[in-house]
């Protein structure tokens, strides 16, 4: 994937503050900080139900992560029903409850 830009995320241990409300940083795992990421990629439409996730080293590229770092964000998205894991073929936006495919 020569040329892909990785994707920026928060310093490792931030999260982003929203000053205004008078939020401070707060320390943040790297990996829940993927796993966040990725959950607004899913939210915002760009992984859609049903669409395969990129491979756990594509992902590893994209931010600049160790397997550790991936393996643990994709188990918190598995954990609060985002995705699930098809043995040897990847991992899969769910559906939504109540959504059926057509």
């Amino acid at each position: 994937m020569a040329g892909k830009a990785q994707l920026a995320l928060p310093p490792a241990g931030v999260i982003q503050s929203d000053r205004q409300q008078g939020v401070r940083a707060v320390p943040q795992q790297r990996y829940e900080a993927v796993a966040d990421d990725l959950r607004r990629r899913i939210a915002e439409g760009e992984f859609p139900p049903g669409a395969k996730l990129p491979s756990r080293a594509e992902l590893g590229t994209q931010y600049a992560a160790s397997d550790t770092v991936i393996d643990k964000a994709m188990m918190l998205l598995r954990l609060q029903g985002l995705t699930e894991t098809l043995a040897g073929v990847g991992v899969f936006v769910r559906e939504k409850r109540g959504e059926t495919s057509t």
